[in-house]
């Protein structure tokens, strides 16, 4: 067999259509396209088309997986369950590469996932806890980085924020002050903040 034509896609510049003995077979990178020397008038074999194919499509996931993280920071979890979504089961090759590159890090992943939720969200620890095991984060992990955070001051201020947008919530309710303090404080613990947290700063 040999390589009778290469195309470049219209769609996609970077990927080169393989054409062998004038038919059409696949489409490479045209990083592939350059580290296996492919070009017209090749000789190709039966093995070397099937290894090409699998190394395109193990590429094309790669890239794949590194643009869906680069929309935000994934979880090892979260790379997973995407990968299950999309049928891959034999997925321990291709998340080992990208953690050994960096791609995927749940200590990082967790240190950002705190700052954001804090800074954006008004989570208080528990939140925070309870989220992160749900994105399959190790307790340890978690914990090392909620003690790294020092999170006092910022549940301190999103304690403030919280309780005011409830009380403006409360307004046109007739309550006392001890009714729609209750309230508040009610409200708080829901949402999992501490009670000694909620009292300091309430009490500022």
């Amino acid at each position: 067999m040999k390589i009778t034509r290469l195309k470049r896609g219209v769609r996609n510049a970077q990927k080169i259509a393989i054409y062998v003995d004038s038919k059409y077979t696949f489409s490479v990178l045209e990083s592939i396209l350059v580290d296996e020397n492919l070009y017209i008038d090749k000789e190709i074999t039966e093995e070397d088309l099937d290894r090409i194919k699998d190394l395109t499509e193990s590429l094309e996931l790669k890239v794949k997986l590194i643009n869906l993280i680069s929309r935000r920071p994934r979880s090892e979890r979260e790379i997973q369950q995407y990968l299950l979504k999309q049928n891959i089961k034999d997925n321990k090759g291709i998340i080992e590469t990208l953690k050994n590159e960096g791609y995927i890090d749940d200590t990082k992943f967790t240190e950002w996932w705190i700052d954001q939720r804090v800074a954006f969200k008004n989570r208080s620890i528990n939140e925070i806890r309870s989220e992160l095991l749900g994105k399959g984060i190790s307790n340890d992990i978690i914990e090392n980085a909620i003690g790294e955070a020092d999170m006092t001051e910022s549940e301190l201020k999103s304690i403030k924020l919280l309780a005011e947008k409830k009380k403006s919530l409360l307004k046109h309710k007739k309550l006392t002050t001890e009714q729609l303090n209750e309230k508040v404080v009610q409200f708080l613990l829901r949402k999992g903040f501490r009670w000694e947290l909620i009292q300091k700063a309430l009490e500022k």
